[in-house]
């Protein structure tokens, strides 16, 4: 057996894959002179390692390894949640059409006018979905214990700013999160048409 087998752990469900994984592999599935070369790539993007890195494996190793990718042949599948914890930070994803401002239809008009870069813009759309959730005080948190009433006030669109938002989705969403911010979203292009 590869030595370097032993110490490799690949990303192995939708769930483990971030928005950053799924761009990186879109990008050599666009770009990538054949199958091997995209396999070994989204191999490399699910491991964290280099490509070079598979240069030492036998072929019966590598078409083992390329099994572990059949998840990626389904659709990701996951239950639409309300809230969501991102980079120690509580979200609620919008998924109302009558819940978005007019400052998130705007944004996502331009970083979704040009089909090429949307892909690019994954991050920032999904970031435009997300409302931070304001943290409860000492006092709304003691009426929560009694169970009289729940708080889960939003931070008002932009008060946290778009990048960094989406600069934690980039690293920390999973593409669970990601598939339903999408789905949401072509939902509301086509009822707006």
């Amino acid at each position: 057996m590869n030595p370097l087998l032993k110490d490799l752990k690949i990303k192995d469900s939708w769930e483990q894959i971030t928005i950053s994984d799924f761009m990186q592999m879109e990008e050599i599935n666009s770009s990538a002179k054949n199958s091997l070369e995209k396999m070994i790539h989204t191999l490399a993007v699910l491991s964290g390692v280099q490509d070079s890195y598979f240069n030492q494996f036998l072929v019966p190793e590598l078409t083992e390894l390329f099994k572990k990718l059949d998840f990626l042949k389904t659709p990701p599948e996951f239950p639409l949640k309300e809230y969501y914890n991102i980079g120690g930070k509580e979200y609620k994803l919008i998924n109302q059409i009558s819940e978005l401002t007019t400052g998130q239809f705007i944004d996502l008009d331009h970083f979704t006018k040009d089909a090429n870069g949307r892909i690019d813009n994954l991050h920032i759309i999904c970031s435009i979905f997300l409302m931070p959730v304001i943290p409860k005080t000492l006092l709304q948190r003691g009426i929560e214990k009694t169970k009289l009433k729940k708080f889960r006030p939003l931070e008002h669109y932009m008060e946290t700013p778009l990048a960094e938002t989406s600069e934690t989705s980039l690293t920390t969403c999973s593409m669970g999160m990601q598939v339903q911010s999408v789905f949401f979203f072509a939902c509301s292009q086509t009822s707006l048409r």
